[in-house]
């Protein structure tokens, strides 16, 4: 659920206008990853994420203060949302699945 719910702006959206727009989803490419890089505990992963979310932070601000979108930001943005998922599943994955780190119980911080 964590992994998801952070995209759930483009998602309403995407449901309420029918599109997303490149600004839209430039910006989500940026918070995706600092809200997801946040919680991992592989250092690589965390280090990943932050790095998108200062690149994409960047375009973003770049982005409104020309007023030109840039060419492949949209599809770079994208492919950045995709990357993050995977990384951060695969981070989960291995805590959880391959080294039996167990899930902590709702609403316990540690």
């Amino acid at each position: 659920m964590h992994m998801t719910l952070p995209l759930l702006p483009i998602i309403i959206e995407r449901w309420a206008t029918g599109t997303v727009t490149p600004l839209s989803l430039i910006l989500t490419a940026s918070m995706y990853a600092i809200s997801l890089g946040l919680s991992a505990l592989d250092e690589l992963v965390f280090a990943m994420s932050l790095a998108v979310c200062i690149l994409f932070a960047a375009c973003y601000g770049g982005i409104v203060s020309s007023g030109t979108i840039w060419t492949n930001a949209e599809q770079l943005a994208l492919a950045s949302i995709l990357f993050v998922f995977f990384a951060h599943g695969f981070e989960r994955h291995r805590r959880h699945v391959i080294f039996h780190e167990e899930y902590r119980p709702f609403g316990i911080v540690r």
